[in-house]
């Protein structure tokens, strides 16, 4: 502001507003003690009456505010005994995190910055778009703060972040909030950005570096773009150079060569056989690279994934073995984790399935992804998962997972041009790690819906749509939806009722086709399903939506409200 600043005034003081900026966010106040008048920002008064009413003073050089970058969106408290904290996330208008702006929180005698919003090598462990400070002596910061989203000027970013700084430039108009011991502590302030959004101290978000893979726990992910390293120099070999430059360039092609010519891990854990589909196999040692023609049948004894599989009298479990794309014994025996499909083939849950219990636990989701390898490693504690990206040519990519209910996976590495072959064990770890292979027929059929699938006006006097949202596979009330349908599946065929699944940050599906998360997200905006909320929607062959609910809904709930309405032109009598 060029106005020169007067004085600080104390909270409570009562003044007189005698005029008004155009915008109303200064009011020109007057007092007995002051020697003049002067300016107060709005937003930081309490008004007693209509400061609308008051007449408009001064010219075009008094302080006026311009358009907002940053305006608040949701705002709320909480109780909180302990600390005070201030948090919050900021957005753009398309619901996406903004990073590289920060918060000024003032309280008349002290003020302090936020880091920027994301992840930063200061503090690389932040949400996308998600801020905070922390203050500990709760009687100190109890009162009223000031708010305003600012991008922090202050120089050498790269060398620190000083919370002090006072290089900054305000963004947005000054909110005030006041914090009271214990029932207000936490102050929750989210902010949407509405231009130049990607202008703050950074766009894209500071990302640990991957942590070294372990050898073996990758037998063969070569990223040709960036030129990574396989786990072991027998793959450096040039007959393996030959060999694996020439596998086929599509997910189809290389998902039929692997089920005819899969490498082969030996009982020992270190050999394994690699075939060549137009000349001899190779004997490859993991651990010294050495390579050898393979020219007699292998004399070690390999591992037989069936073999070493336990009596297992639960025939449910044995069908889901039957039918899945992939599955894993644990060291000890008592553990099987297997994926499962659930609506397009890219669509899987992990379960593991106890022997000695016959319980069936649910892990989490792998979205997006074909499951095509499943390990353990050397000491049962994590999962290690192979999948293949069929949008990608050969694109691959590995995860881990903790073997405990309700975990998601982490992502370990990924390319998009990665022949994934197999995963392994940890180096040393017992060769009873084994797992069931992929058949080539899995993926026969179209991946992905067409536009046409998405305009429902299509199957209007064709099919009862039923669409369900969700923020995400693992919310709970999805779950019990697609439970309570997966056993209805005959009765859903008769009444010619078509299911839609749409997610707010997974791919949706409807039956084995899936839809991109892009799709979803113009659903859930389309029919006002808001951010993280269950929503179910039923509509009529006519195209009236006849329910629309935020609750799961038993399918005989659903199943009568569809039998109880009316015909369509097409199925009355008449015709």
């Amino acid at each position: 502001l060029s106005y020169p600043e007067l004085g600080l005034l104390e909270a409570g003081l009562v003044v007189q507003a005698i005029a008004r900026s155009a915008d109303g966010q200064w009011l020109q106040v007057t007092h007995p003690a002051f020697a003049q008048t002067g300016w107060l920002h709005a937003p930081l008064t309490q008004v007693f009456g209509d400061p609308s009413q008051l007449p408009i003073e001064g010219d075009d050089t008094l302080p006026q505010s311009e358009t907002e970058q940053f305006v608040p969106a949701i705002w709320q408290s909480e109780a909180n005994p302990g600390h005070v904290l201030f948090k919050g996330e900021i957005r753009d208008e398309q619901d996406r995190p903004v990073n590289g702006y920060s918060i000024l929180l003032d309280n008349g005698t002290w003020s302090v910055l936020s880091h920027p919003t994301g992840a930063s090598r200061h503090y690389p462990d932040i949400f996308d778009g998600k801020w905070d400070v922390i203050i500990d002596n709760e009687t100190d910061a109890a009162g009223w703060w000031t708010m305003t989203v600012v991008r922090y000027d202050c120089p050498d970013f790269e060398q620190g972040f000083n919370a002090q700084c006072k290089q900054f430039t305000p963004l947005s108009e000054t909110k005030v909030v006041k914090v009271v011991h214990p029932d207000d502590n936490i102050i929750e302030a989210n902010w949407t950005c509405l231009d130049h959004c990607g202008d703050g101290v950074y766009a894209k978000p500071f990302r640990k570096p991957a942590d070294d893979v372990d050898d073996n726990l990758l037998l063969y992910a070569e990223d040709r773009a960036l030129k990574s390293v396989p786990t072991s120099p027998a793959f450096e070999h040039p007959a393996m150079r030959t060999l694996y430059d020439s596998l086929p360039e599509t997910f189809d092609g290389l998902k039929n060569y692997l089920a005819e010519q899969r490498p082969v891990l030996q009982a020992d854990g270190q050999t394994l056989i690699v075939p060549s589909p137009t000349g001899p196999a190779w004997q490859l040692d993991l651990e010294s690279g050495e390579v050898e023609e393979q020219t007699a049948a292998p004399t070690i004894e390999q591992v037989t994934p069936e073999a070493l599989l336990p009596t297992i009298d639960d025939g449910v479990i044995r069908q889901r073995l039957a039918e899945t794309t992939a599955w894993a014994l644990s060291h000890d025996g008592q553990k099987i984790t297997y994926a499962r499909q659930f609506g397009s083939p890219l669509q899987q849950d992990i379960y593991i399935y106890n022997v000695e219990t016959q319980t069936d636990t649910l892990i989490g989701p792998i979205n997006g992804y074909l499951v095509t390898e499943l390990r353990w490693t050397a000491d049962d504690a994590l999962l290690v998962i192979g999948a293949n990206n069929p949008k990608l040519p050969s694109g691959g990519a590995i995860f881990t997972m903790q073997p405990e209910a309700n975990t998601l996976p982490e992502l370990l590495r990924e390319s998009d041009t990665a022949y994934l072959v197999d995963v392994l064990p940890e180096a040393g770890g017992r060769p009873s790690i084994v797992g069931g292979t992929i058949a080539p027929e899995i993926n026969e059929q179209e991946m992905e819906v067409s536009p046409d699938e998405l305009d429902l006006a299509n199957f209007r006097g064709r099919n009862q749509l039923l669409l369900i949202f969700a923020p995400d596979t693992t919310d709970p009330a999805y779950r019990q939806q697609r439970a309570w349908l997966d056993e209805q599946q005959d009765e859903l065929d008769k009444r010619d009722l078509l299911v839609y699944h749409f997610f707010e940050t997974d791919p949706g599906y409807v039956g084995q086709k899936l839809i991109p998360t892009e799709a979803g997200q113009t659903a859930l905006e389309k029919f006002g399903i808001e951010s993280d909320q269950f929503g179910l929607i039923l509509i009529d062959k006519n195209g009236v939506i006849t329910l629309q609910t935020d609750q799961p809904t038993p399918p005989t709930d659903l199943f009568d409200l569809i039998d109880q309405t009316p015909l369509n032109e097409q199925e009355s009598p008449e015709n």
